[in-house]
């Protein structure tokens, strides 16, 4: 039995020892500066219609958008906000910190970049994009760092008027899906979740991961184990639950912003999450194309995707042609 136990061990040790090594080669492959955005996708909303809902437009989507430098365990994003910017994303997933040091761009256990130096990125993108209008996502908070972040967000954003108030007598569910890109433009729409606070007439609250609070202004649903499982797992049983939801929410007049999560997890933290997006990476960009044949694509709003490239971007930009928001390019 001993003898039994000591050969199984031995085993044990080889295999880690392997896996650790081929994630390190497989990550080792992320590539880094070498993706040049059309001078194009830095504006592609000016070419929608201003009286188009926000909720309606197809918009790429950033998770963990501010995970540069972090090691490729934790890495979500090879690119920093600035230049996602410029890919063309409009929604960021910002998860912020608080620490002795400063206020870190966090993922799980890791901190990162500082939300600071982030926020003097999305102040310079939006004063030289007046056209375009951003989704900031703030949806985890650590550290106690949710006052903090209002007061950055006030200081910076919104004493330039670049922050979208609720200044009608609208709730903020009937306000954000009456919401036109018109009187959108050149602004930041900044949800909080987390919280049920009211901080001001320009902080909405988003839904949780499984999206059972009420009058909420963004649902991003969210089922872990499903995330786990694979691509076809993810398309096939997360994706057709998430559309039903926004289907019921539509039949209520209960929908706003919507986030179609198409990202895998590595729920092991063993391969790391550029080994397990490039296993999807083609299968989930040829997805997310044929979405411009699916029933529910005058439904589809955000698509949020991991290490986020110009190609990305414009896949899902695209799907606006078959919702007849812009025109196909000429050839």
């Amino acid at each position: 039995m001993k003898l039994k136990k000591a050969l199984k061990f031995l085993l044990i040790i080889p295999a880690v020892f392997l896996t650790a090594f081929l994630a390190l080669c497989i990550n080792g492959t992320c590539p880094y500066k070498n993706h040049v955005a059309d001078e194009s996708l830095s504006a592609w909303m000016s070419k929608i219609p201003d009286d188009t809902l926000i909720k309606e437009i197809a918009i790429p989507g950033s998770h963990d958008a501010g995970t540069i430098g972090m090691p490729w365990t934790f890495r979500t994003q090879n690119y920093s906000i600035g230049d996602q910017l410029t890919f063309g994303a409009r929604y960021f997933d910002i998860r912020v910190n608080k620490t002795e040091k400063g206020y870190p761009i966090f993922h799980s256990s890791m901190n990162g970049v500082d939300f600071r130096d982030v926020l003097q990125e999305i102040k310079a993108f939006i004063k030289a994009h007046p056209t375009e209008v951003l989704l900031l996502d703030f949806q985890h908070f650590k550290g106690g760092s949710q006052g903090d972040v209002y007061e950055f967000l006030s200081e910076e954003l919104d004493k330039e008027n670049l922050i979208l108030h609720n200044d009608t007598d609208k709730s903020d569910v009937e306000f954000i899906s009456s919401l036109t890109l018109g009187e959108a433009r050149g602004k930041c729409i900044v949800f909080y979740g987390g919280t049920d606070n009211d901080f001001s007439d320009w902080v909405f609250l988003r839904n949780n991961d499984e999206c059972t609070k009420d009058n909420m202004t963004l649902d991003s649903y969210y089922i872990g184990k499903l995330h786990r499982g694979g691509f076809y797992t993810l398309v096939n049983e997360a994706h057709p639950i998430y559309f039903e939801h926004l289907e019921r929410n539509q039949k209520e007049n209960k929908d706003c912003i919507f986030v179609l999560q198409s990202q895998l997890t590595d729920g092991k933290l063993v391969l790391g999450p550029w080994a397990i997006e490039r296993g999807q990476e083609k299968k989930m960009s040829e997805y997310v194309k044929n979405l411009k044949d699916s029933p529910y694509i005058k439904s589809i709003n955000v698509i949020m995707r991991d290490f986020l490239i110009p190609e990305k971007c414009q896949e899902i930009i695209d799907l606006n042609i078959a919702k007849g928001l812009m025109d196909a390019p000429q050839s």
